[in-house]
């Protein structure tokens, strides 16, 4: 199945800060509900797993991130990912981001994924189509819309 999910949201935090945090393989980690670093393999590249649920399936997912784009000057970045499940599935995508400044000082961060998922968790039938995935992608905006702006109030980053 594949999917091809286009967000905008707006952080109140200045651009290089921003940038700075969506650098981080942990930070962007955190933004995604059941996603986690396991190695860092260098500084563009990781190791990880996420657990997908959909109806009464869940998946766990073991792969790697590689940062195949990092333009410091534009503040695009390009991630690909590649996953396998025990069961057999596979997921395999880019993630880009581009970072906007704001005249208000915030930063638009504007986001597009291009996904291929297979194996059983895109086979749980009709009422749990590409739409329940879709849904969940304004969740990962709002978690990294959320831990980018909770990173930088009052001047300190976490994460």
């Amino acid at each position: 199945m594949a999917i091809e999910i286009r967000e905008t949201f707006q952080v109140a935090a200045p651009i290089e800060q921003v940038w700075s945090f969506m650098k981080s393989p942990e930070n962007l980690a955190g933004c995604m509900p059941g996603a986690s670093i396991t190695q860092l393999i260098d500084e563009r590249s990781f190791i990880g797993t996420v657990k997908l649920r959909v109806g009464a399936i869940t998946a766990s997912y073991d792969g790697t991130m590689s940062f195949i784009k990092l333009d410091e000057s534009a503040r695009e970045m390009t991630l690909l990912a590649e996953a396998r499940e025990k069961g057999g599935g596979t997921v395999s995508g880019t993630i880009s981001a581009s970072l906007v400044a704001q005249p208000d000082g915030s930063t638009e961060v504007r986001c597009e994924s291009s996904t291929d998922l297979t194996g059983r968790i895109v086979q749980v039938g009709p009422r749990h189509d590409r739409r329940g995935f879709e849904a969940d992608n304004p969740e990962v905006c709002r978690q990294c819309e959320r831990h980018v702006g909770d990173g930088f109030r009052g001047g300190t980053r976490h994460g």
